[in-house]
């Protein structure tokens, strides 16, 4: 919770849309992967061995790349530097980033069921709440950064950040 917390205080309150675009573009991620995972699996590599471990790697590398377009051009299209290099900059920090969080549900996915024994499809909600939640921190700060970002924040701006009833900074 605590670092929860600190992760929600990095953001200003004018941001929250911003949750909501990443939000509405995930959710547009699983359609356009149960789509090429169902093209994959009946047409590209149908009647190959295994072809469904190849429809569902073809699957995540398209819908993260639809993913990646979609955040560039809608959720952080602010924030966004120009030019082929800086975009392919972003893409591979977005898909390091994507794997990492993918890693991260699969981890939560295998814990919540094999060592507590919560039922699967529960286990498997909570990985993809995890992994969107680091999904889109790490976005935010680090594939997306500004130099706003890292620029020292006021005593008072990080005390109603942090939620503190002393918005006073403090004196020596």
């Amino acid at each position: 919770m605590v670092v929860l917390k600190a992760l929600l205080g990095k953001l200003r309150s004018d941001q929250w849309w911003r949750i909501a675009k990443f939000g509405l573009v995930g959710l547009s991620g699983v359609f356009v992967n149960m789509g090429l995972f169902a093209v994959g699996k009946g047409v590209i590599f149908e009647g190959m061995a295994n072809g469904h471990h190849y429809a569902g790697a073809l699957a995540v590398f398209l819908s993260i790349l639809t993913n990646f377009l979609l955040n560039d051009a809608w959720t952080w299209r602010d924030r966004r530097s120009a030019g082929p290099a800086a975009f392919a900059k972003r893409m591979l920090k977005y898909y390091i980033v994507a794997g990492a969080a993918g890693i991260i549900q699969i981890v939560v996915l295998v814990v919540c069921s094999d060592v507590f024994g919560i039922n699967d499809y529960l286990s498997n909600f909570a990985g993809i709440g995890a992994g969107v939640l680091i999904n889109f921190f790490i976005n935010h700060l680090w594939t997306f950064k500004t130099d706003e970002d890292t620029a020292p924040r006021s005593a008072q701006e990080a005390n109603a950040a942090s939620g503190s009833a002393d918005s006073e900074p403090d004196t020596p």
